[in-house]
């Protein structure tokens, strides 16, 4: 059996290498993994936004960010259309923000309630988010969406729904 901690890059690690470690690490490993993915995405978002803001996509050949996102990182352009509308709009959503920084959020759940979320509501939607699947997250966005209010307790507004 191959020794190593959780602080091994899992970046280094074979399916095999993984498959020896206890639930409990692969559980931080893929926790980590994906906090990482949404801060990364988040990033990517700021610096397509800083590259409008500064002109810098001119200096790699292309008409916009979005140009350089598709030509020169590989990216479709509804993904860089997204990633640079989540980072504007977090900028406005600091308690979201930060929980996507800290990779509290997954990027699903963010997509979702980066829609309705407000500078009054965003604690609201950041419990829930927390608290509750991806499809409970999405429900609620969708009702949040068609003006209809949330209870006071979003447990129970999830219970209801299902």
């Amino acid at each position: 059996m191959v020794s190593m901690t959780i602080h091994t890059l899992p970046n280094t690690l074979t399916i095999d290498q993984l498959a020896a470690l206890s639930s409990c690490s692969l559980h931080q490993i893929a926790r980590n993994a994906a906090g990482t993915l949404t801060t990364f995405r988040l990033i990517l978002g700021r610096c397509l936004v800083a590259m409008v803001r500064n002109d810098g996509y001119l200096q790699f050949g292309c008409s916009s960010a979005v140009h350089y996102a598709c030509s020169v990182l590989g990216l479709a352009d509804w993904r860089a259309r997204e990633l640079m509308r989540l980072a504007v709009t977090l900028e406005e959503l600091p308690r979201l923000r930060v929980a996507a920084e800290n990779g509290e959020i997954s990027w699903c759940k963010l997509r979702e309630v980066i829609r309705v979320a407000d500078p009054d509501d965003e604690e609201r939607w950041l419990e829930i988010c927390q608290r509750h699947s991806y499809a409970e997250v999405e429900r609620l966005v969708g009702r949040a969406r068609a003006g209809q209010r949330l209870d006071a307790d979003p447990d129970a507004e999830a219970a209801a729904m299902t």
